[in-house]
């Protein structure tokens, strides 16, 4: 199952904050968290998405981000940080189409392997039982 890592940003209680977090349904976490997501990042499954939100959230902390106290993956927003995190999830976000691409590769080389090892075991039937009849012709 497909995940995506997000940055938003949005206020609450009259501070702006920025929010690293993880969601299925991009359009649906923006509504819940009544914040405006600006990255996101597909991954492809839930478990890779949690290891970047960790990623990102680490990435914050050590650039100097201030938790927001009600919730463990929102901080008070900083600029520089912001830029620095929305800049590595477009660099990530952008890979994904290299992922696509070598995903298609891998399929159609498997194919090719099937394609390959059926016309093998073919002719090792054939001249292993040469009289008998197969279906099809």
């Amino acid at each position: 199952m497909k995940s995506n890592v997000y940055l938003a940003c949005g206020t609450d209680d009259w501070y702006f904050l920025m929010k690293v977090g993880k969601a299925n349904n991009i359009k649906l976490r923006e509504k819940q968290i009544y914040m405006s997501i600006k990255v996101s990042v597909p991954t492809m499954t839930v478990e890779d998405a949690f290891i970047l939100e960790t990623r990102m959230r680490k990435l914050a902390v050590s650039l100097g981000a201030t938790r927001y106290p009600r919730t463990y993956d929102s901080f008070f927003y900083n600029e520089s940080i912001y830029r620095v995190i929305e800049k590595e999830l477009g660099v990530l976000s952008a890979s994904e189409n290299i992922d696509d691409e070598i995903a298609f590769y891998q399929q159609s080389y498997q194919r090719i392997l099937a394609k390959d090892m059926q016309k093998e075991m073919t002719k090792f039937f054939d001249a292993k039982y040469p009289s008998i009849e197969r279906a099809g012709q």
